[in-house]
């Protein structure tokens, strides 16, 4: 589900930042190959730091987390979102 809103989002001209666990590899490589302008393994480098990098200190205007596991925790989505930002579960 999550890789096909990434194509929906890319189509509509949507910045995208997808983020994944150790393990996800394949699902990471896949999101490159469908246009995300960034992937990040939350095992190997700060989804935090990466949206901050990413949009000069911004934030982004919205976070969606499109699994359960626990290293995607609501706080984790919303903690990079720009203010005024929101988040979908």
């Amino acid at each position: 589900m999550g890789l096909l809103c990434l194509k929906l989002l890319v189509a509509e001209g949507v910045k995208t930042i997808v983020a994944g666990a150790p393990g996800d590899e394949a699902r990471l490589n896949a999101a490159s190959r469908f246009g995300a302008a960034t992937v990040v393994n939350v095992g190997q480098q700060s989804l935090l730091d990466t949206v901050r990098e990413e949009t000069a200190g911004v934030g982004v205007d919205a976070g969606v987390r499109m699994c359960r596991p626990p290293q995607f925790g609501a706080r984790l989505v919303s903690r990079p979102c720009a203010p005024w930002g929101t988040t979908r579960k």
